[in-house]
């Protein structure tokens, strides 16, 4: 019996040696490793961290585009009295699961950007990457408190790497969190490289985008103080000036060409992120709630659809516009019922002697 004992203490203390060995390995990139900030490479790779939490389906994957488009005035969600339905019609509840969904996603991307800029500060980099890195940390976290600033109004606002003695911090004001992302964005205007720069990077954060979405906070601002005197009007102009008359944008000669797949360098787009069809961990489904049902060789439900009102408005305010049959989708093929031919509003359809007859 003692021999039974002796050899589980020592089975058992092997096998503590053993979890001490795995919890001691140092992994070439991990949020506490202060090894990934000693090569580009691997705080590349940390600074894609960042981005990548955007891609996910709690933000700009599906919630951030679904709600946006949802609250918009211009569409109408069918979920069966689901939570698209009630944020549609302005009577969501706090409970609601796709804005506490959106709410921990921007605050996790909010988490890696506070990480990335306090190690990279704490680097033995160059000072030349440390400052474009920096910046496009920032210009992502700006991102995030600018969406929750706009959904929530005041948020708690982290800056720094939490601890255990902050978990619980108070609410900021909007205004607050404004002056915060507008201090982020500034200095991601500053340390930015244009598109133009052979070493910016698709995908990734710009000069003139700092500057673009910096006209977009400063119209806000303006707007919250409800003043013609307010001086973020101003602002606004002076930064969208510089979009215009520096950023080397360009209306895309046509329209169409922004609804293609892939488009990776379009002249009009000034920020955009770019999925992938084959990742496992992040993915768009942009497609799964706008689409028509049954129109993709995946899935696609139409759960937010574009309202009539808004389809009349735009139809009576620009006359013959050809913009008008690629912004909306009145007509489809149902693949998984033999292609047949489906139309939507403002056309009516029925059967005559086998014969599909369309009506405006």
């Amino acid at each position: 019996m003692k021999n039974l004992k002796f050899i589980f203490l020592f089975l058992v203390a092997l096998s503590f040696n053993s979890c001490q060995d795995l919890l001691n390995e140092d992994p070439e990139y991990t949020l506490n490793n202060k090894t990934v900030f000693e090569t580009e490479k691997s705080a590349n790779i940390a600074l894609l961290g960042c981005y990548g939490y955007l891609t996910n389906y709690d933000t700009y994957g599906q919630t951030i585009p679904e709600l946006s488009v949802n609250a918009s005035g211009f569409a109408w969600s069918q979920t069966n009295g689901g939570g698209s339905d009630l944020f549609n019609s302005m009577n969501t509840v706090p409970t609601d699961s796709q804005l506490s969904t959106m709410w921990g996603g921007l605050y996790k991307a909010i988490g890696q950007c506070n990480f990335f800029i306090d190690a990279i500060s704490k680097s033995t980099l160059s000072d030349k990457y440390k400052k474009n890195a920096s910046g496009q940390a920032k210009f992502v976290r700006g991102l995030c408190y600018y969406n929750l600033a706009t959904y929530f109004g005041g948020v708690p606002l982290r800056i720094q790497p939490t601890t255990a003695e902050d978990l619980n911090i108070p609410k900021s004001s909007q205004m607050d969190v404004f002056k915060q992302v507008e201090k982020d964005w500034l200095d991601a205007a500053n340390d930015l490289l244009p598109k133009q720069d052979p070493s910016a990077k698709v995908g990734m954060g710009t000069k003139y985008a700092a500057y673009a979405y910096l006209t977009k906070l400063y119209f806000m601002m303006a707007s919250q103080e409800n003043t013609s005197s307010s001086p973020y009007w101003a602002k606004a102009k002076a930064a969208g000036d510089e979009v215009i008359l520096n950023g080397g944008y360009s209306l895309e000669p046509k329209f169409a060409n922004l609804f293609k797949n892939y488009v990776a360098s379009s002249p009009e787009s000034i920020f955009q992120l770019n999925f992938t069809t084959t990742s496992t961990l992040v993915g768009n489904r942009t497609s799964w709630v706008f689409s028509p049902a049954n129109s993709t060789t995946g899935i696609s439900f139409a759960r937010v659809r574009s309202s009539k009102s808004f389809y009349d408005f735009f139809k009576g305010t620009y006359l013959d516009d050809p913009r008008l049959k690629e912004t909306f989708i009145t007509t489809w093929k149902q693949i998984k019922t033999n292609n047949a031919n489906v139309f939507s509003y403002p056309y009516t359809s029925k059967t005559v002697a086998g014969v599909i007859v369309v009506a405006d």
